[in-house]
């Protein structure tokens, strides 16, 4: 018996501009968001993610709940700085 799933993770190629709650200062985020076992369209996807994250000033953690929230069959989406320096995963339980 198969127990295989499909798993797909989009993410896009160009940082999102997100500015630090602490300091002000600006900060790179990238974003992934994980399906397991559905199709989710690519363009669509990446549209939601950016509109929700970009320019806004709010911890990573809040984002990446946001953007879960937002796409109700995502498993999970996580958020690192540029160069991996944090990162944050919320998951669906």
């Amino acid at each position: 018996m198969d127990h295989t799933v499909a798993v797909t993770i989009i993410r896009h190629w160009f940082p999102i501009m997100t500015f630090c709650p602490v300091n002000k200062l600006p900060d790179l985020i990238y974003v992934s968001v994980r399906y397991e076992g559905i199709f989710a369209e690519l363009y669509s996807v990446r549209r939601l993610v950016r509109a929700i994250t970009s320019g806004k000033c709010k911890y990573m953690e809040t984002l990446a709940a946001e953007v879960l929230d937002a796409l109700p069959s995502a498993k999970s989406v996580t958020i690192r700085l540029a160069f991996n320096r944090h990162e944050v995963t919320v998951t669906r339980i």
